[in-house]
């Protein structure tokens, strides 16, 4: 009898270290890519481009709700709309996957070009050169996904559309 309690012990303990240790972790990302391409151009009202370089460029500081208070760097006007949409399409967004430890999420950091696409149901789109894309309905809900675009293709992106 003790060496069945001893084993029901001894698992019990394993359970509990495995319990403890997803605790500690925050998920685990497989590598992925997207790109996009899908945005329906008749329901985009705007596009505007925020330079967050001089923030802490974490969800405590800068986040979807404070830069809506902002003026944004640039707004295109409505011929750019079309020709960023497709150079943006070509760009590639990607996470290279792996283990996140802790309760921090990595998908607040904005880097620092965010552009943040708007759409006539009062959404938002918010892309980013870090590792924050993310869609906001117009109630504030959302999701977030942990995807960044390569460096140098979105800063060429930016600053070909920059004043």
């Amino acid at each position: 009898m003790q060496n069945r309690q001893k084993r029901t012990v001894h698992c019990l303990q394993i359970l509990l270290t495995i319990t403890f240790l997803c605790m500690l972790t925050g998920c685990w990302s497989m590598p992925k890519e997207m790109y996009y391409s899908d945005f329906d151009r008749d329901q985009i009202v705007s596009i505007d481009v925020y330079d967050c370089s001089e923030e802490v460029n974490h969800h405590q500081s800068v986040n979807t709700r404070t830069l809506l208070d902002r003026n944004p760097l640039f707004s295109l006007d409505d011929s750019q709309i079309d020709p960023f949409l497709q150079d943006l399409s070509e760009i590639r967004f990607y996470d290279e996957g792996g283990l996140l430890i802790g309760a921090v999420d990595p998908s607040f950091n904005f880097g620092k070009w965010v552009v943040r696409i708007g759409f006539t149901d009062g959404s938002y789109w918010y892309l980013s050169d870090r590792s924050y894309c993310a869609k906001e309905n117009s109630d504030g809900s959302g999701s977030a996904q942990h995807l960044h675009p390569d460096s140098e293709e979105w800063k060429a992106l930016i600053k070909q559309y920059m004043p």
